[in-house]
């Protein structure tokens, strides 16, 4: 699952430097969202690279501005928790929504750090128009290999806005991964063991 985080994070971070200042980004088209938000990450952390150097944890501030804003993380959550949703009050799931909001971001600005230049190519983008969920599809390619990636992205009813909720690397979902790591944990321990889990995950 970690190697798939690394994977997202490098795609938000590969493109030319040549695009020069960060662009504002329209979330109302989910191809070009995921591309301006990869424009925007780069050029934080090209402007702000020596501040980093001298504090890493400058990526945390990067990860929780340029990229968080851009993924449904409580779509995400409520997934993760699945049928175990109707157990607890909307007061411990949103307590549960910002663990894993947090959780989030710390696995990103981590997996900065193993950042590497790699090539990308997007797929040429589809109709999305009276679409509530669609796919972007790319490919990573390292020497002679090749990855293929793609951003599971949906569309907020109520804000008409896209944003990023899963991540599938060669066939392998990270929401899925997710499920599969914290559903044993719910089922014994409950909600709290599963934020506790979160909140004590390092990398």
């Amino acid at each position: 699952m970690y190697r798939i985080i690394i994977t997202l994070i490098s795609i938000f971070l590969l493109f030319n430097s040549a695009w020069g200042l960060a662009a504002e980004v329209d979330s109302s088209n989910p191809y070009s969202m995921v591309e301006q938000v990869a424009r925007n990450t780069f050029s934080r952390l090209t402007s702000e690279r020596e501040q980093i150097k001298q504090d890493p944890l400058l990526i945390n501030k990067v990860v929780e501005q340029e990229l968080i804003p851009y993924l449904d993380y409580r779509f995400a959550a409520l997934k993760i928790l699945g049928k175990y949703y109707r157990q607890y009050p909307l007061e411990k799931i949103n307590q549960y929504t910002e663990v894993f909001k947090t959780y989030s971001a710390s696995v990103f600005a981590n997996a900065l750090h193993y950042y590497q230049d790699q090539a990308v190519e997007f797929e040429p983008a589809r109709e999305f128009n009276n679409q509530k969920q669609t796919t972007v599809r790319l490919n990573i390619n390292q020497g002679s290999n090749s990855i293929n990636l793609a951003f599971v992205v949906r569309k907020d009813t109520k804000t008409e806005q896209w944003r990023v909720y899963d991540v599938v690397a060669e066939g392998i979902s990270m929401l899925s991964s997710l499920q599969s790591q914290f559903e044993p944990i719910l089922r014994k321990e409950g909600i709290e063991a599963v934020m506790k889990t979160m909140r004590n995950t390092k990398d």
